[in-house]
């Protein structure tokens, strides 16, 4: 007798959920510790703590005043996230944790609950078309992949996750068109796109694709409904996102990184499109012409919206100047390519080109439009997660939904039991193990790759500093100015009541800047002493452990090694650290007397 499980919908649906909760379970066993300490594996979720203890104590939930010392800074992040951990952390107030425990457990509860709900959504949608077979290799592909595990966990208290269950849930109700019309549907599909380009523009191509595939539906198949709705609900909610959201006070009214009116042009422009496709399918015009003017009009508008649009063809670090694009954001980790390693490559690029290359097949032999725009854009993810890892999460959306929909039109994966050859069995093996085959593959190269990143991870963290050490002593000191890197600042700022200069935010760009040319500046420090000054710098946090990865040995001596290296320097002398604090952070008081009036 066959489990029973595997016999129903509504069973599938169930184990395809098991499936996520399985694969969360082991880092949210091995991160709950760290969790209840308030550690965490990336500065932006301690900035978005500080931002929402700040929000507690009266300030915007997008401004921090303790960084870019003196005068603040606007963080590009949108209300949606933040207002939902802060929801949530009432929540968890009512269990007696106080404030600030609360919204640690609701930002990264939140992250999980994202999570589960992005694969029921995802499993949802491949049901509505797709094979029980076919549900079940989706999910345990998303259960296995590497790009959604690094944003999808405990530690993380991030939109990276969140911001893309609108976008399946969009999905959910543009193929379910396909089975049945709905003016209801339609328009929540525009609106939960428009809550996706809200909680983060990064969203931009998937919100495209989304439009591109409920025009494709409707192109082929007229009977299922009309586009309007969907342009109605995108429009209307970017529109809403912009009155209850608008751009901080120091931002362009035209910035690409957060709600503003370069997103109002860009909804506008493509409400045109899908009022266009909207007209030649109503009026019954052959398929070919149609086509042909939906893609001019569709070319026609996003060439407008670039050459109007301030910065839009600049690029996503178009905007910033040279020196910092070198020493700031070249080195981000999250926007470095796939390519720079082995073991990215098999994780972030082999789903997105399988998943898009089985669609575009199954599209082709079966004539089907709309799977073609699902292989198209996980291919367009490849590209971009490529690029940028950070763009693979996204990419294991679009690449689950095309893997899905395709292999359901396999025989293999049928609902009917049937007998098939070996080749046919094999090959649905292959298909159904392909993330854990991944895994595999990437466990195999580390282990032959003596330099591998996974085998050095934790090679040397015994000696790196952990802020946790040194924050108790850092609190005796009164509140004050210090300099440190960027990287750093975000958590100095939520262990202590300190100001920094910058954290790794690109709209601080003056505190940025500061930052390196005052660390990385060389003999006789006229350029640090200035910015130390001019930024009334009191205090100067550097780990020893650190120093001879900033710069090479055979380059003149910076500023950072030469403190990390506990040389004497004319204005700062160091502090001696009590017996509690670790060895490796080096704290300096910078005795200039205008830094302590």
């Amino acid at each position: 007798m066959r489990f029973s499980l595997l016999r129903s919908r509504n069973g599938i649906f169930v184990l395809a959920i098991v499936f996520m909760v399985i694969a969360l379970f082991r880092s949210t066993y091995t991160q709950f510790g760290d969790v209840a300490a308030g550690q965490f594996s990336n500065p932006d979720s301690y900035y978005k703590l500080v931002l929402l203890e700040g929000y507690a104590q009266g300030h915007p939930i997008n401004f921090n005043p303790r960084d870019n010392t003196p005068d603040g800074n606007w963080i590009h992040w949108s209300l949606p996230h933040s207002w939902m951990v802060w929801q949530l952390h009432k929540v968890f107030t009512l269990f007696g944790l106080d404030t600030p425990n609360a919204l640690i457990w609701a930002g990264a509860s939140l992250t999980l609950l994202s999570m589960l709900l992005l694969t029921a959504l995802i499993a949802a949608t491949v049901l509505s078309m797709g094979t029980y077979k076919a549900t079940l290799a989706t999910a345990l592909l998303m259960a296995s992949s590497l790009p959604l595990a690094g944003y999808g966990q405990l530690q993380q208290i991030t939109h990276h996750i969140f911001m893309l269950v609108p976008i399946a849930w969009a999905a959910l109700c543009v193929i379910r068109s396909l089975n049945t019309p709905s003016i209801t549907r339609d328009t929540l599909g525009g609106v939960l796109a428009g809550l996706a380009l809200w909680i983060s523009p990064e969203t931009m191509p998937l919100v495209v694709i989304m439009v591109v595939l409920r025009m494709a539906i409707r192109l082929q198949f007229p009977e299922t409904g009309k586009i309007w709705p969907m342009a109605a609900g995108l429009s209307g909610m970017i529109f809403l996102a912009w009155l209850l959201d608008p751009p901080p006070p120091t931002f362009s009214a035209w910035s690409l990184d957060h709600v503003s009116l370069a997103w109002l042009l860009f909804v506008c422009l493509t409400t045109l499109v899908m009022l266009v496709a909207n007209y030649v399918t109503t009026h019954e015009i052959a398929t070919p012409t149609s086509f042909a003017w939906i893609a001019i009009t569709g070319i026609t508008v996003g060439s407008i919206w670039l050459l109007f649009t301030p910065g839009a063809t600049a690029g996503a670090s178009g905007l910033l100047p040279d020196e910092l694009k070198a020493v700031w954001w070249e080195q981000i980790q999250e926007l470095k390519p796939a390519t720079s390693s082995p073991e990215k490559m098999i994780g972030w690029l082999t789903t997105p080109i399988v998943a898009g290359l089985l669609a575009l097949y199954w599209a082709w032999q079966k004539r089907l439009l709309w799977l073609g725009v699902l292989g198209m854009g996980a291919l367009l993810y490849a590209l971009l997660g490529g690029l940028h890892v950070r763009m693979g999460a996204a990419g294991a959306l679009v690449s689950a939904l095309a893997f899905g929909l395709s292999v359901s039109y396999m025989p293999v994966f049928a609902n009917e039991e049937k007998r098939h050859s070996i080749k046919a069995q094999t090959g649905g093996v292959l298909l159904v193990l392909l993330g854990p085959l991944q895994l595999l593959a990437i466990i195999g190269v580390a282990l032959l790759d003596n330099d591998s990143n996974i085998l050095n991870a934790n090679k040397d963290k015994k000696n790196q500093c952990a802020m946790q050490d040194i924050a108790s002593q850092l609190n005796d000191l009164p509140p004050s100015v210090i300099l440190t890197t960027s990287s750093a600042a975000s958590e100095l700022l939520y262990r202590t009541h300190h100001k920094v200069i910058a954290g790794n935010y690109h709209h601080n760009v003056s505190g940025l800047l500061d930052v390196h040319r005052a660390l990385l500046d060389t003999e006789p420090w006229d350029r640090s002493k200035e910015i130390i000054e001019k930024r009334n710098v009191e205090y100067i946090l550097v780990c020893q452990s650190a120093q001879d990865t900033v710069e090479e040995k055979s380059r003149p001596t910076i500023f950072y090694n030469w403190l990390a290296n506990s040389k004497p320097m004319s204005g700062i002398e160091p502090i001696e650290l009590n017996s509690t604090t670790k060895s490796n952070w080096l704290l300096f008081r910078t005795t200039q007397p205008s830094n302590h009036d």
